[in-house]
């Protein structure tokens, strides 16, 4: 059964050529095609990607010994659906999903996404602490029912504890198997969301567990950096990023869009 849908397919052509192009501005920090994941790369030569993208996706999350099924890398993009439409929980939920498995087909990938962007559209809405409990009723409610049936119990209960981790030595993020699984940044996020407003000391935490540090550390300072703020974030930090005014820029017209800003 085919998945294909316009946006689906204008996405899939979008990827592709970022993989070529990338963004002007910052390709010279890094080759572009570094920049997206593994599992991203495979899909860009299979042969029906550009034409019906959520059925390729679907195909390699099913085939065997696929070791990259549930990589992280996936976060990167639905993280925005977070934004758009933030405070319409059925909306955040779509955009999610339609981000999310145009890449990563597994279920593990769309629960893990959908917990983030859970957590950040309830601080966009003005919670300053994340109730981890509600985020976990919403998981386990009747409308994902349809993904969580996939799941084996292991996959269930690593969610759980993912989701309310309260120690970072628990997440195992220098695991040498899994040290990529979409979990492990799902876990770093959901500590960033209650336990600390130190950016600095959470994220050099994380940092030093050493694993997928990139992802793990993105997705926690997603969630901590939108709870305190800009002006409470390490300002040292700030002064190292190449072109942090044309990022910045960049925040604010994506936020002026979603209505977070006027």
């Amino acid at each position: 059964v085919s998945t294909q849908s316009t946006w689906g397919i204008q996405q899939a052509y979008h990827l592709f050529n970022w993989s070529v192009e990338g963004v002007p501005l910052a390709s010279r920090l890094a080759p572009n095609i570094a920049l997206l994941g593994t599992l991203e790369n495979l899909l860009l030569s299979h042969p029906i990607f550009l034409t019906d993208p959520y059925f390729a996706a679907l195909c390699l999350s099913k085939e065997e010994n696929n070791n990259f099924a549930k990589t992280n890398s996936c976060l990167w993009r639905s993280i925005l659906a977070s934004i758009i439409n933030f405070d319409d929980e059925a909306a955040v939920r779509e955009n999610t999903l339609k981000i999310t498995t145009i890449t990563h087909a597994h279920p593990d990938c769309q629960v893990a996404a959908l917990a983030i962007n859970q957590i950040l559209s309830s601080i966009f809405c003005g919670s300053k602490l994340v109730n981890k409990k509600d985020i976990w009723e919403k998981l386990k409610s009747t409308h994902l029912n349809g993904i969580l049936k996939d799941m084996n119990q292991i996959d269930m209960e690593k969610l759980e504890n993912s989701i309310f981790v309260e120690d970072i030595d628990d997440l195992e993020l220098d695991d040498h198997v899994e040290w990529s699984h979409i979990y492990k940044p799902l876990g770093c996020a959901c500590l960033a969301a209650t336990t600390t407003n130190n950016f600095k000391n959470l994220i050099s935490l994380i940092a030093m567990r050493g694993g997928d540090a990139d992802c793990n550390c993105s997705m926690a300072g997603a969630i901590l950096g939108s709870r305190i703020g800009l002006s409470c974030m390490p300002s040292d930090w700030l002064s190292y990023i190449p072109q942090l005014t044309w990022i910045l820029r960049q925040i604010d017209l994506l936020l002026q869009v979603s209505g977070l800003i006027s």
